[in-house]
């Protein structure tokens, strides 16, 4: 056999037993990893915050007409003591309170 050729084989066989040396059978002596599964962590959902009750204010508004004081009205109101107009308004203080 020529040179070239004897090179060439066994550089192919070489090449072949470093190959099938480095297949993928693990050896006896070491363990096979096992698949580990990832522990499942639930996360609390998010809550928002808690919003508060409204305060509820209300309000009346009475229209009870123009109580401008014209000289029958200051006449009526008064007094000895000066004016009293408390008897012109009796009518509509229930309302009022």
């Amino acid at each position: 056999m020529k040179p070239i050729k004897i090179v060439s084989r066994l550089t192919f066989l070489s090449s072949f037993v470093l190959l099938i040396a480095c297949g993928t059978t693990p050896a006896t002596n070491q363990e096979i990893p096992e698949e580990v599964e990832e522990p499942i962590v639930e996360v609390p959902e998010e809550m928002p915050p808690a919003e508060p009750e409204p305060i509820v204010t209300t309000a009346s508004l009475y229209a009870i007409g123009d109580i401008l004081l014209h000289d029958s009205v200051y006449n009526a109101a008064r007094t000895d003591e000066g004016y009293e107009f408390d008897t012109a308004l009796e009518q509509i203080s229930p309302i009022l309170s």
